[in-house]
Protein backbone atom coordinates (compact mmCIF):
# COMPACT_ATOMS: atom_id res chain seq x y z
CA UNK A 1 0.00 0.00 0.00
CA UNK A 2 2.91 2.36 0.58
CA UNK A 3 4.28 1.96 -2.66
CA UNK A 4 1.04 2.37 -4.32
CA UNK A 5 0.91 6.01 -1.97
CA UNK A 6 4.61 7.09 -2.76
CA UNK A 7 3.77 6.40 -6.98
CA UNK A 8 0.94 8.65 -6.92
CA UNK A 9 2.55 11.34 -4.50
CA UNK A 10 6.07 11.28 -6.53
CA UNK A 11 3.92 11.48 -9.97
CA UNK A 12 1.10 13.48 -9.48
CA UNK A 13 1.23 15.28 -12.85
CA UNK A 14 1.00 11.61 -14.16
CA UNK A 15 -2.37 10.86 -11.73
CA UNK A 16 -3.65 14.00 -12.76
CA UNK A 17 -3.63 12.91 -16.37
CA UNK A 18 -4.21 9.79 -15.56
CA UNK A 19 -8.04 11.35 -14.11
CA UNK A 20 -8.31 13.88 -16.19
CA UNK A 21 -8.35 10.77 -18.78
CA UNK A 22 -10.43 9.03 -17.78
CA UNK A 23 -12.90 11.94 -17.94
CA UNK A 24 -12.25 12.37 -21.49
CA UNK A 25 -12.95 8.92 -22.28
CA UNK A 26 -16.56 9.03 -20.32
CA UNK A 27 -17.43 11.52 -22.75
CA UNK A 28 -15.52 10.14 -26.08
CA UNK A 29 -17.62 7.07 -25.56
CA UNK A 30 -20.38 8.40 -25.23
CA UNK A 31 -19.65 10.78 -28.28
CA UNK A 32 -19.85 14.09 -26.09
CA UNK A 33 -18.29 17.26 -27.14
CA UNK A 34 -17.21 17.98 -23.25
CA UNK A 35 -14.26 14.73 -24.30
CA UNK A 36 -12.14 17.67 -26.21
CA UNK A 37 -12.14 19.71 -22.98
CA UNK A 38 -10.81 16.63 -20.68
CA UNK A 39 -8.50 15.79 -24.07
CA UNK A 40 -7.12 19.39 -23.49
CA UNK A 41 -6.37 19.06 -20.14
CA UNK A 42 -5.17 15.64 -19.69
CA UNK A 43 -2.73 16.50 -23.06
CA UNK A 44 -1.16 18.77 -21.00
CA UNK A 45 -0.08 16.89 -18.18
CA UNK A 46 0.63 14.03 -20.72
CA UNK A 47 3.33 16.55 -22.13
CA UNK A 48 5.49 16.73 -19.39
CA UNK A 49 4.89 13.01 -18.27
CA UNK A 50 5.90 11.88 -21.92
CA UNK A 51 9.22 14.43 -22.38
CA UNK A 52 9.91 13.39 -18.59
CA UNK A 53 10.15 9.61 -19.38
CA UNK A 54 11.54 10.35 -22.89
CA UNK A 55 8.72 9.40 -24.74
CA UNK A 56 9.51 11.88 -27.37
CA UNK A 57 6.83 11.32 -29.77
CA UNK A 58 4.28 10.30 -27.90
CA UNK A 59 5.34 13.88 -26.00
CA UNK A 60 4.87 15.77 -29.09
CA UNK A 61 1.73 14.18 -29.70
CA UNK A 62 0.00 15.57 -26.36
CA UNK A 63 1.26 19.07 -28.52
CA UNK A 64 -1.04 17.88 -31.64
CA UNK A 65 -3.93 16.44 -29.40
CA UNK A 66 -3.91 20.03 -27.40
CA UNK A 67 -4.44 21.81 -31.07
CA UNK A 68 -7.01 18.99 -32.00
CA UNK A 69 -8.72 19.27 -29.10
CA UNK A 70 -9.24 23.36 -29.73
CA UNK A 71 -10.09 22.18 -33.56
CA UNK A 72 -12.61 19.48 -32.44
CA UNK A 73 -14.24 21.03 -30.09
CA UNK A 74 -15.31 24.13 -32.22
CA UNK A 75 -16.38 21.45 -35.29
CA UNK A 76 -18.70 19.82 -33.40
CA UNK A 77 -20.52 22.35 -31.68
CA UNK A 78 -20.33 24.39 -35.20
CA UNK A 79 -20.61 21.50 -37.66
CA UNK A 80 -24.59 21.02 -39.59
CA UNK A 81 -25.72 18.33 -41.30
CA UNK A 82 -28.15 18.78 -44.16
CA UNK A 83 -30.95 18.02 -41.80
CA UNK A 84 -29.36 21.05 -39.92
CA UNK A 85 -29.40 19.17 -36.71
CA UNK A 86 -26.51 20.96 -34.23
CA UNK A 87 -23.68 18.28 -33.95
CA UNK A 88 -22.19 16.07 -36.76
CA UNK A 89 -23.31 12.93 -37.02
CA UNK A 90 -20.90 9.89 -37.07
CA UNK A 91 -19.47 8.84 -40.13
CA UNK A 92 -17.32 5.97 -41.85
CA UNK A 93 -14.18 6.17 -44.03
CA UNK A 94 -14.27 6.46 -47.40
CA UNK A 95 -11.49 4.53 -49.65
CA UNK A 96 -9.75 7.99 -50.48
CA UNK A 97 -9.85 9.26 -47.11
CA UNK A 98 -8.48 5.32 -45.88
CA UNK A 99 -5.99 6.06 -48.18
CA UNK A 100 -4.94 9.24 -47.27
CA UNK A 101 -4.93 8.60 -43.39
CA UNK A 102 -2.35 5.56 -44.33
CA UNK A 103 -0.30 7.49 -46.28
CA UNK A 104 0.00 10.41 -43.31
CA UNK A 105 0.32 7.96 -40.72
CA UNK A 106 3.68 6.31 -43.00
CA UNK A 107 4.80 9.15 -43.14
CA UNK A 108 4.66 10.35 -39.88
CA UNK A 109 6.30 6.98 -38.32
CA UNK A 110 9.04 7.38 -40.78
CA UNK A 111 9.94 10.99 -39.85
CA UNK A 112 9.38 10.64 -36.49
CA UNK A 113 11.55 7.28 -35.86
CA UNK A 114 14.36 9.01 -37.77
CA UNK A 115 14.28 12.22 -35.58
CA UNK A 116 13.70 10.23 -32.46
CA UNK A 117 16.07 7.39 -33.15
CA UNK A 118 19.11 9.73 -34.60
CA UNK A 119 18.66 12.55 -32.00
CA UNK A 120 17.35 11.57 -28.67
CA UNK A 121 18.14 8.88 -26.20
CA UNK A 122 14.42 6.91 -26.37
CA UNK A 123 14.92 3.61 -25.78
CA UNK A 124 11.95 2.47 -28.04
CA UNK A 125 12.34 4.72 -30.66
CA UNK A 126 9.97 2.02 -32.80
CA UNK A 127 7.28 1.74 -30.53
CA UNK A 128 6.96 5.34 -29.50
CA UNK A 129 6.69 6.53 -33.54
CA UNK A 130 4.23 3.65 -34.34
CA UNK A 131 2.23 4.58 -31.28
CA UNK A 132 2.01 8.28 -31.83
CA UNK A 133 1.45 7.60 -35.95
CA UNK A 134 -1.40 6.06 -35.39
CA UNK A 135 -2.60 8.47 -32.57
CA UNK A 136 -2.20 11.58 -34.84
CA UNK A 137 -4.57 9.76 -38.09
CA UNK A 138 -7.00 8.05 -35.04
CA UNK A 139 -7.18 11.95 -33.33
CA UNK A 140 -7.83 13.26 -36.94
CA UNK A 141 -10.81 10.73 -37.33
CA UNK A 142 -12.25 11.43 -34.28
CA UNK A 143 -12.01 15.44 -34.17
CA UNK A 144 -14.08 14.30 -38.24
CA UNK A 145 -16.39 11.69 -35.60
CA UNK A 146 -14.90 8.78 -38.35
CA UNK A 147 -16.41 5.59 -37.02
CA UNK A 148 -12.80 4.03 -37.51
CA UNK A 149 -10.98 6.10 -35.28
CA UNK A 150 -11.48 3.74 -32.40
CA UNK A 151 -9.54 1.05 -34.43
CA UNK A 152 -6.41 2.74 -34.52
CA UNK A 153 -6.76 3.62 -31.03
CA UNK A 154 -7.04 0.20 -30.05
CA UNK A 155 -3.89 -0.50 -31.64
CA UNK A 156 -1.87 2.12 -29.96
CA UNK A 157 -3.45 1.41 -27.05
CA UNK A 158 -2.51 -2.11 -26.84
CA UNK A 159 1.16 -1.24 -28.30
CA UNK A 160 1.17 1.31 -25.39
CA UNK A 161 0.56 -0.66 -22.41
CA UNK A 162 3.73 -2.94 -22.95
CA UNK A 163 5.57 -0.02 -23.62
CA UNK A 164 4.89 1.88 -20.50
CA UNK A 165 5.36 -1.01 -18.35
CA UNK A 166 8.83 -1.60 -19.83
CA UNK A 167 9.43 2.54 -18.94
CA UNK A 168 7.62 1.39 -15.10
CA UNK A 169 4.97 4.04 -15.82
CA UNK A 170 2.51 2.04 -14.15
CA UNK A 171 -0.26 4.17 -13.75
CA UNK A 172 -0.41 4.82 -16.99
CA UNK A 173 0.22 1.65 -18.31
CA UNK A 174 -2.99 0.61 -16.17
CA UNK A 175 -4.55 3.88 -18.10
CA UNK A 176 -4.00 2.55 -21.10
CA UNK A 177 -5.87 -0.85 -20.54
CA UNK A 178 -8.68 0.83 -19.80
CA UNK A 179 -8.18 3.07 -22.87
CA UNK A 180 -8.31 -0.43 -25.09
CA UNK A 181 -11.41 -1.94 -23.01
CA UNK A 182 -13.10 0.96 -23.52
CA UNK A 183 -12.00 1.86 -27.22
CA UNK A 184 -13.59 -1.85 -28.00
CA UNK A 185 -16.71 -0.69 -26.17
CA UNK A 186 -16.38 2.69 -27.63
CA UNK A 187 -16.32 1.46 -31.42
CA UNK A 188 -19.27 -0.93 -30.91
CA UNK A 189 -21.07 1.41 -29.01
CA UNK A 190 -20.60 4.30 -31.98
CA UNK A 191 -21.73 1.16 -34.35
CA UNK A 192 -25.13 1.16 -33.16
CA UNK A 193 -25.40 5.11 -33.21
CA UNK A 194 -24.32 5.00 -36.52
CA UNK A 195 -27.10 2.61 -37.58
CA UNK A 196 -29.76 3.95 -35.25
CA UNK A 197 -28.71 7.37 -37.60
CA UNK A 198 -29.00 6.26 -41.15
Amino acid sequence: MNFVINYLLQNYVETLGVILSFCYLFFSVRGKVWLWVFGFLSAVCYSIVFFQSKFYALGLLQVYYIAMSVYGFYFWITRKDEDNSDFVKISKIGGKQAFVSLIIALGCFGLLFWIINNYTESPVPIGDSFTASLCIVGTWLLARKILENWLLFIVADIVCVGLFIYQQMYLTALLFVVYTVMGILGYFRWCSQYRNQI
